[in-house]
């Protein structure tokens, strides 16, 4: 799950603001949106690859399929 999770690369350049999910065993989730909205930022925030504030908790079994 994550709470009010916010992100993005360096100082001032957040680029996910307060969000807030749910998932549970064996669901899926398709992230769709414009250029520049946030998916990918999304997807690093999740592998812990960005840093971020709020509370992320994420499994080892977390898998991303292009």
């Amino acid at each position: 799950y994550a709470n009010h999770v916010s992100g993005g690369y360096g100082k001032g350049k957040k680029i996910l603001k307060n969000m807030s999910l749910e998932l549970y065993p064996g669901q899926s989730l398709g992230l769709l949106g414009s250029n520049g909205s946030g998916k990918s930022t999304f997807l690093k925030i999740c592998l812990h690859q960005l840093k971020y504030s709020g509370v992320l908790n994420t499994t080892s079994d977390m898998a991303i399929i292009p």
